[in-house]
């Protein structure tokens, strides 16, 4: 990773200018929840999610958007148990993609 960075800063000088200027979305985990604790409606409107974000970043950026098959509900429900104890509501990675570049520009 510092690898990486040094790297950047070398061939742009405005590196961390350019980072800076990102907008972060700043929230605390316990305010990042599902607006159901039904796991079933979760997935369905992950569904909905995948397909439309997905299908934006994939107009928007080709090849470069990665965009997975939903988690695996039973990856979901073990980790419900094991993080969450049980609270279904609080799953928050049933939907996840990358998008890859080959330069921070």
């Amino acid at each position: 990773y510092d690898k990486v960075l040094v790297a950047e800063r070398i061939k742009d000088p405005t590196f961390d200018e350019m980072v800076n200027k990102i907008p972060m979305i700043k929230s605390l985990k316990s305010q990042l929840i599902q607006p159901s604790d039904n796991l079933d409606t979760t997935y369905a409107q992950a569904r909905v999610v995948k397909e439309t974000i997905g299908k934006r970043f994939k107009d928007r950026w080709g090849d470069a958007a990665i965009i997975p098959e939903l988690k695996k509900r039973t990856d979901a429900e073990r980790k419900i148990q094991d993080k969450y104890f049980g609270e279904k509501n609080k799953i928050k990675d049933i939907f996840r993609c990358t998008l890859k570049f080959s330069s921070f520009k």
